[in-house]
C-alpha cells in the first residue's frame, strides 16, 4: 500500500511524501528543491513518524539510563585510597598512645647489681660535706662510687638534683634514680655507662633500700607493655 500528499492549498506543486513498506521518501518535484513540510506517516498504523522526509534518521540510546563505567571506578579508587589513609593515621595515633603509656609506666631493670653500677657523687648546692654523706651511703648499698666532688659543670641543677648518663647508660640511670626519688634525668654525649649523681637544692635523703626495692618491682609493669606494644606492631 502506498500513498502520497498532494499539491498544496495554494495550487503550487509541492513535495510528495511516499510511504511504501513503512518506508518513506520524498519524491521531488520538477522546478522546486524538496522542502521539510513533507511528514514521514507509517503505513502500518497511520501516525506520523519521527522526523519529516529527507531529514536525517534519529539516534537513540541502545541502553537508556545505563551510566559510563570509567566515573564509577574512579569513585570505587577515590574511596580504596581515602579509607588506606584514614587507617593509616589510626594506626599512628595507636602507636603513639602505646609509645606514651609504655614511657609513662617505664622504670629501672630489676637485674642490676649495685656492685656493677659505677656512679660519681657531684655537690651542686651550697651545702658542704653533701655528696661525701651520700657517697658513703651509696657505697654502703654497694655502689661503685668513683668519684665525689663538687659539681664540674657550669649548668644550673634545680629540685632534688639530675641523673646525668649517656646513651648507653640509660638502664643504669634509671637503676640509680630509684634510689633517689624525685630526682630527674640528663642524657648527655658520653660514650660509657657510667652515671653521675648531681645533688640539687631540694635534696633532703635518699629512698630507704625497701622503698628503692619496691620502686624497682614495678619495671615488670614496663617490661609487660613492652612485649605488648612489639605484638602489636607484629
Amino acid at each position: 500500500m502506498t500513498g502520497a500528499t498532494g499539491p498544496r492549498a495554494s495550487g503550487e506543486p509541492g513535495p510528495v511524501a511516499v510511504v511504501a513498506g513503512g518506508l518513506s521518501y520524498e519524491r521531488p518535484v520538477p522546478g522546486r528543491r524538496p522542502g521539510p513540510s513533507a511528514v514521514r506517516v507509517s503505513t502500518r498504523t497511520g501516525a506520523p513518524l519521527p522526523g519529516r522526509v529527507g531529514s536525517a534518521p534519529v539516534r537513540r540510546d541502545r541502553w537508556p539510563g545505563r551510566r559510563p563505567v570509567l566515573p564509577s571506578l574512579l569513585l570505587l579508587v577515590l574511596a580504596i585510597a581515602a579509607v588506606a589513609v584514614w587507617w593509616h593515621v589510626f594506626a599512628a595515633e595507636r602507636a603513639a598512645e602505646r609509645d606514651a603509656a609504655c614511657a609513662a609506666t617505664a622504670t629501672a631493670p630489676v637485674d642490676l647489681d649495685p656492685t656493677s653500677v659505677a656512679v660519681r657523687v657531684f655537690n651542686a648546692t651550697e651545702t658542704v660535706g653533701l655528696a661525701r654523706r651520700v657517697s658513703a651511703e651509696l657505697g654502703a648499698r654497694g655502689f661503685d662510687v668513683q668519684e665525689t666532688a663538687d659539681d664540674p659543670l657550669d649548668r644550673v641543677v634545680e629540685g632534688v638534683g639530675e641523673i646525668r648518663h649517656g646513651a648507653w647508660g640509660r638502664g643504669v640511670a634509671a637503676f640509680v634514680a630509684a634510689h633517689v626519688p624525685g630526682v630527674t634525668t640528663y642524657e648527655d654525649t658520653r660514650a660509657d655507662a657510667r652515671v653521675d649523681v648531681v645533688l640539687g637544692p631540694g635534696f633532703t635523703e635518699l629512698a630507704t633500700p625497701d622503698e628503692a626495692a619496691a620502686t624497682l618491682s614495678a619495671a615488670g609493669a614496663a617490661a609487660a607493655c613492652a612485649s605488648g606494644a612489639a605484638a602489636g606492631s607484629s
